[in-house]
């Protein structure tokens, strides 16, 4: 298990920045800042709303500390850089101290959780590592500790987005966020940090339109998910994916089921419905 920054091996982007006015100005009314990463994609419509929403979603289901945690603990497992300087940064500014961060990298803050909150991040962890997939049993397990089917749902959305932001920086290697990363430890993050966070936490997807899904690809998955704003993101993103006419739609299933070593979306398909 990696513990640092410094363990991280990271190469140089191999896509380059693609200005797009409109695009930016989109992003720095939603988000405060323009991600480096979402200059990269700026080509690929679907991509690059995917990736702005997946940044925003809102959770509505889990406990606001464990969903922090399950975001390190994510960007951990897949080893990505980019997310996990990110990660550390907001906990950081969420007001987590150093110590706590590194007892959460080191699974030495487990030891401090109650068994439901144990149950709910080795869950995530196994789910993130994905070598083996957690089991069904391990979901029926968080339900019997008193977490409810759209909290589990929504749980395994968040680690499985998670996952894909990490594949998707990883494979073209963004750059991390250098400036991002030091605002913590500066004057200026010290002094506003409540401010800054309140900002983090803010806003949200909001779904154009309400979710209908009669059939289509996974669409399985997104009837699901009925219910929590994952449902309309991936309703979105895999009908912006399979809209694009760069790839065939049989080329386009098979790199989504079977190319990724966590198989994101197979997560969902196979071990919750």
């Amino acid at each position: 298990m990696l513990k640092s920054l410094e363990e991280l091996d990271w190469g140089e982007p191999i896509l380059p920045k693609i200005e797009n006015r409109d695009w930016e100005v989109k992003v720095k009314k939603q988000m405060g800042v323009v991600p480096d990463l979402l200059t990269r994609v700026s080509t690929s419509e679907w991509l690059r709303g995917l990736l702005l929403n997946a940044f925003k979603t809102p959770s509505q289901q889990i406990p606001r500390h464990l969903l922090d945690i399950a975001t390190l603990v994510c960007a951990q497992e897949n080893a990505c850089r980019f997310c996990y300087g990110i990660a550390r940064t907001q906990l950081r500014l969420f007001g987590y101290s150093k110590k706590m961060i590194s007892a959460i990298e080191q699974d030495m803050l487990m030891a401090e959780l109650d068994q439901r909150d144990r149950t709910f991040i080795r869950f995530c962890r196994n789910l993130a590592r994905s070598n083996p997939r957690p089991p069904k049993k391990e979901r029926d397990k968080l339900l019997k500790l008193g977490f409810t089917s759209p909290q589990v749902t929504e749980m395994a959305f968040h680690i499985a987005r998670e996952c894909f932001v990490n594949r998707m920086v990883t494979f073209i290697s963004s750059p991390p966020m250098h400036e991002f990363e030091r605002l913590s430890d500066s004057l200026f993050g010290r002094l506003f940090r409540p401010i800054i966070a309140r900002k983090l936490r803010a806003g949200g997807y909001v779904a154009n339109k309400p979710m209908v899904v009669l059939d289509g690809p996974f669409f399985q998955v997104m009837n699901a998910l009925s219910g929590i704003p994952a449902a309309a993101i991936f309703q979105d993103g895999v009908q912006g994916a399979f809209a694009s006419d760069i790839l065939s739609k049989e080329a386009k299933g098979f790199n989504v089921c079977s190319s990724c070593k966590v198989a994101e979306l197979r997560i969902l398909r196979k071990c919750y419905l």
